[in-house]
């Protein structure tokens, strides 16, 4: 892998430069549904991935935030959070880079608990950081209702310009969120969770914390098991979330539908471009072409029995200049 950026005497490599050359197939339907293959170099990049298993944290990637009566600790049970008793405790770790474009995924573990606080506290945060005052995060939050609940909330500008909130539960859950130019993506246990346009376009890094807020409540036994980059392919704007790195020269998933300029799937037959995000971008022009199938299987409900019609360029034409039909008969 080459890497455009060396910062001396901190032993840490930054601005890998990543680049592909080959898409197989090249081609596939617009509905989406392709299996394929990327060919480049740079696709496997893990240099501040972390599970947190050494004596102690790493200083060349990692800077501890933890504040009041907070902590965090590493070891055989990976990064342990602790808020203290006193209210605004917070243990916490913030990355020592900076993305423009980026995902990361996390796995944590909430203990069940015996105590439950008398205002709302945060028992585990990933966010998104520009500054303090513009941010996404994707929390778990334990209620005085005595339920947990999973928020996102996108700060801009100090104040709160969009919230989202679902019933959730303590034990293990996945996190990843996935930013790209105007959209934010937020998944939960490998689900699409919340998509967002309202995050501050800033180049941003990752903090992982937990905190009693005005509580004075103890949060302790908060697992943080690991970070990983999660690189990911967009097709213009449609993104594989799911790519998978097979190595440092490939990387494989499944196509998306195509969009339309009213946003539909699959409506949309044409050149695309793909860029991989790996810790930096590589893109390329027209790398990929949709193409709308050319026949339409429909079955008929109104009579007896049902029956299959082939509808297809032989029934229906669509003049030869137009590429949004079933295919471009005349």
């Amino acid at each position: 892998m080459k890497y455009s950026t060396f910062v001396y005497g901190s032993g840490v490599l930054y601005g890998p430069t990543i680049d592909f050359t080959d898409v197989l197939p090249a081609t596939g339907p617009s509905t989406g549904g392709q299996n394929i293959v990327i060919i480049g170099e740079g696709f496997d990049y893990t240099s501040f991935d972390d599970d947190f298993t050494g004596v102690g944290l790493d200083g060349a990637k990692w800077t501890d935030i933890s504040a009041g009566t907070g902590s965090v600790t590493t070891g055989a049970n990976h990064l342990v959070l602790t808020s203290g008793a006193v209210a605004a405790g917070t243990g916490g770790i913030e990355m020592k880079t900076t993305f423009d474009n980026t995902q990361y995924e996390c796995k944590v573990n909430i203990p069940r608990p015996t105590v439950y606080p008398l205002s709302e506290v945060h028992i585990f945060t990933m966010q998104l950081y520009a500054d303090a005052n513009n941010h996404s995060t994707m929390s778990i939050i334990l209620s005085t209702d005595k339920l947990f609940y999973l928020e996102v909330k996108i700060t801009h500008g100090g104040s709160a310009v969009e919230t989202y909130r679902e019933s959730w539960t303590y034990g293990v859950s996945t996190f990843k969120i996935l930013n790209w130019i105007d959209d934010t993506y937020f998944y939960a246990n490998g689900s699409l969770f919340m998509k967002s346009k309202k995050h501050t376009r800033d180049v941003d890094t990752w903090r992982f914390y937990t905190t009693n807020d005005a509580a004075t409540y103890d949060i302790d036994g908060v697992i943080l098991e690991y970070v990983e980059c999660k690189p990911f392919i967009m097709f213009d704007d449609r993104p594989i979330h799911d790519a998978v790195v097979v190595s440092d020269y490939r990387i494989r998933g499944v196509t998306p539908p195509s969009e339309n300029v009213y946003g539909k799937d699959g409506a949309y037959a044409g050149l695309v471009a793909i860029t991989v995000v790996a810790g930096t971008t590589s893109m390329d022009l027209d790398a990929y072409t949709y193409y709308y199938v050319d026949e339409l299987i429909a079955l008929d409900d109104t009579a007896n029995t049902v029956k299959v019609n082939i509808v297809g360029d032989s029934t229906i034409k669509t003049p030869l200049t137009v590429a949004r039909g079933l295919g471009e008969g005349v």
